[in-house]
């Protein structure tokens, strides 16, 4: 539909909302005296759209000429396909005010719904697109004061510019690190580059510029759906067939669907498109995989899971059986002897060689510990004459 077109255009670039607060929206009448020739539907607005012909009973609203209505019937000089519907139940309704009649005369069947914007994992919002079925007359609906950066029940992100959301769709917390919760710009048409240039999402890159933009596009994918909690989580899945990084990457088995829609995304808007592998040719390096395991909290290629155990918080530590807490009995310098109760110090791998005897060892500030196994790195054995060394063996009486 052709004003649906040059309606998310307007929308997306903000003018939609600004012609909707500077008064282009104004009140429609309550009786329209509806029929002869009329402008229905067709965009209005801008700085003379107070006096714009929209023709009889008509005037513009919500960016478009329109009446204010109470029932179906009441559009009914319009034609057969025209009902009344509450304007955020409509296309139109980024652009409505705050002085829009409660109900308005639009097309039953292209413009009655929820409509937003689902996220692109190109990095930007696709056109208005319907999101939902248009929620009953009495039905009650979540509204913010600002464009909606919300989570469909599929998991998909969507904006909503009105700022009301269909039922089973949530907000995202913006200060939460996701994908879409600070993005606002719409996809661009597709780009005219010159020979040496690739289209992209960022503009017109050299080739050098966009294979790392992409691959840099393909890892934040797979971050997104790595999360786990056991190594039965993890699978591997392919990173797309024509962009840089065709080897698989671990992620969550149960997040197959949303990934591979995604790199289908990535593949049509930043790729096949752009005539990447024309241009560029594919960008894969070694693939020398192994089974993915669970570290973590996050889905990670086996032959990548020799991470340094010293890297991990000592809450996740002993998530699986690489790696074990090293365990120490703090020094009491008050009564020379080491507590009772030992602490929580570091995170050693457990095919460590340790050999099983009492050391004291001290940490980079000169703090004293006794330790009964290994000794982490960061800790050294106390030096023969030292208090710490002294007191070896020695516990208090807690």
């Amino acid at each position: 539909m052709k004003r649906s077109s040059l309606w998310t255009l307007l929308a997306g670039s903000g003018l939609a909302l600004a012609l909707a607060l500077a008064g282009g929206c104004g009140q429609a009448s309550s009786s329209p005296a509806l029929g002869g020739e009329t402008h229905w539907l067709q965009q209005c607005g801008g700085a003379g759209d107070s006096a714009y012909d929209c023709g009889a009973g008509l005037e513009c609203v919500c960016g478009v000429c329109t009446a204010a209505c109470t029932e179906d019937a009441s559009c009914a000089a319009l034609g057969p396909s025209a009902a009344c519907a509450a304007p955020h139940a409509t296309l139109y309704s980024a652009a409505c005010g705050h002085d829009t009649p409660e109900r308005l005369c639009v097309q039953r069947d292209t413009d009655i719904g929820m409509f937003g914007r689902p996220y692109d994992i190109r990095g930007c919002f696709q056109d208005l697109q319907l999101a939902a079925p248009a929620p009953g007359p009495d039905a009650l609906y979540p509204c913010s004061l600002f464009p909606a950066h919300v989570r469909a029940p599929d998991g998909a992100c969507w904006l909503f510019p009105d700022g009301c959301i269909p039922e089973g769709f949530e907000y995202i917390n913006a200060v939460a690190e996701d994908a879409c919760s600070t993005v606002n710009d719409t996809c661009p048409e597709s780009l005219a580059c010159d020979a040496e240039q690739v289209a992209t999402i960022a503009g017109c890159l050299s080739c050098e510029a966009a294979s790392q933009a992409l691959s840099e596009r393909v890892r934040a994918t797979v971050s997104l759906y790595n999360v786990c909690n056991t190594d039965a989580d993890c699978i591997l899945e392919s990173q797309g067939p024509t962009c840089a990084g065709q080897c698989p990457g671990p992620i969550n088995g149960n997040f197959v669907a949303p990934f591979s829609r995604d790199l289908s995304r990535l593949n049509r808007g930043f790729c096949t498109n752009s005539g990447w592998s024309e241009k560029c040719g594919p960008a894969s390096s070694g693939c020398d995989f192994s089974p993915p395991v669970c570290r973590d909290n996050v889905c990670v290629n086996g032959a990548e899971a020799v991470i340094p155990c010293a890297g991990r918080s000592l809450q996740s530590c002993e998530r699986d059986d690489t790696c074990v807490l090293a365990r120490a009995f703090p020094f009491n310098a008050a009564g020379q002897c080491f507590r009772q109760q030992p602490t929580d110090m570091a995170c050693v791998f457990a095919e460590r060689s340790c050999p099983p005897v009492l050391t004291p060892a001290l940490d980079g500030v000169g703090g004293c510990f006794l330790f009964g196994d290994c000794l982490p790195d960061g800790f050294a054995r106390a030096p023969d004459g030292n208090a710490c060394s002294a007191a070896n063996g020695t516990f208090c009486n807690d």
